[in-house]
């Protein structure tokens, strides 16, 4: 009797340790997953001021601006998981909303009377978007729009706009420039008090 109760604890001590070992491998897979779902924080400062550089950059050739009035706006497009934005799909958002290449290849949207709206490029260094875009693959493309204060509201709406229906196209999560999803509520802090 003595060996059956050794027998049966044993048993159902070897049953509560693959127990546990399959919940921590589960949670272990899972927290692997999350983690690769973001991008490493590790590389973000160099990455930003890469792209802070490239705005500023381009800011400074925005034609027309009123350097006292005149605001920039960043939005961020980001994939969902560990999945990338293609070349392939960049095509197809360059034909849907008449992208063209600019001289720091970079893609531009135009107003009807050709005044720059704004600008999509790739979050990463270079920034840069190859003519050869099949080749492209990236996490995450920068959105920026050089604006002046309480005379873009219609841009700023245009913007958004297509920002959005990007983000559906590309099966990307629209960020601010922080990185922080953008809700309705930021929307409308943004009308209210930016543009």
């Amino acid at each position: 009797m003595d060996t059956t109760i050794l027998r049966l604890s044993l048993l159902f001590v070897a049953v509560l340790v693959i127990v546990a070992v399959y919940v921590w491998t589960k949670s272990m897979a899972e927290a692997q997953y999350y983690a690769d779902s973001y991008p490493d924080n590790r590389d973000n400062d160099n990455r930003d001021n890469e792209i802070e550089q490239i705005e500023e950059e381009y800011d400074n050739d925005v034609e027309e601006k009123d350097d006292d009035n005149s605001q920039l706006l960043i939005f961020r497009l980001q994939a969902i998981g560990s999945v990338h934005i293609t070349g392939e799909q960049l095509l197809t958002i360059k034909e849907n909303y008449k992208l063209s290449y600019d001289n720091k290849n970079m893609f531009l949207v135009k107003k009807n009377q050709g005044k720059l709206l704004y600008t999509i490029c790739s979050s990463y260094n270079p920034g840069t978007i190859p003519h050869d875009i099949e080749q492209f693959s990236a996490s995450e493309l920068s959105a920026f729009m050089s604006f002046a204060k309480n005379e873009s509201k219609n841009e700023f709406e245009l913007f958004i706009a297509d920002l959005q229906t990007m983000a559906v196209d590309l099966n990307a999560t629209l960020l601010d420039e922080d990185r922080n999803r953008v809700s309705q509520q930021t929307l409308n802090y943004v009308r209210e008090h930016i543009i």
